[in-house]
């Protein structure tokens, strides 16, 4: 399902218009991209938990060369369904 076809869906169950129903899709998406730039955890129950992983800089050591180098930190979104979400994809 395309976004589209996401808007189509909310507009005839909700019985309102596609301009409404991509403003409540672009309210949501809006909502959870500032969660996450903030560094907090989304978690909306029976849909899952979106969460920013956050891994600290160190060196590694390269058994191929010898040398040992920097590995950046990185910021990592992870997503965990939900139990219903999971019995849904069964």
């Amino acid at each position: 399902m395309n976004d589209t076809q996401f808007i189509n869906h909310i507009s005839n169950n909700f019985n309102c218009s596609k301009l409404a129903a991509r403003a409540i899709v672009n309210i949501f998406t809006e909502s959870v991209y500032l969660a996450i730039a903030e560094g907090n955890n989304v978690d909306i129950k029976s849909f899952g938990k979106f969460k920013v992983s956050n891994s600290k800089e160190r060196k590694i050591f390269s058994y191929k060369n010898g040398k040992s180098k920097a590995y950046k930190k990185q910021h990592r979104l992870l997503f965990s369904p939900a139990s219903d979400l999971k019995l849904a994809m069964r």
